[in-house]
């Protein structure tokens, strides 16, 4: 995969992308919010 390549496809899928980076975010809050909470 060049970077053009690379940067094509972020552009085009630049929405799928930002759902994938919100729910790795979310997945990782709430895994800190459980750790927390039950630590």
């Amino acid at each position: 995969m060049t970077f053009g390549l690379l940067f094509g496809q972020a552009k085009s899928d630049k929405k799928e992308i930002l759902r994938f980076a919100l729910n790795d975010k979310l997945m990782v809050n709430c895994q800190l919010l459980i750790v927390n909470c039950y630590a």
